[in-house]
């Protein structure tokens, strides 16, 4: 299941660029007590911008 959101939550985030609401160059905050366990792609990417953890 999470995998398959990923792709959901990837989609949401273009369209929000694309109607002005985000910016790809804006930095994600993502807090080490929000990452599961198991994330070593999420632990790589803490504190870059969007467009590279949704490359990720």
């Amino acid at each position: 299941m999470a995998s398959t959101f990923k792709s959901i939550l990837c989609g949401a985030v273009l369209d929000r660029t694309d109607h002005g609401a985000l910016a790809l160059s804006e930095r994600l905050e993502v807090r080490t007590e929000g990452i599961l366990d198991y994330a070593p792609v999420t632990r790589e990417h803490v504190g870059q911008t969007l467009s590279i953890v949704i490359s990720a």
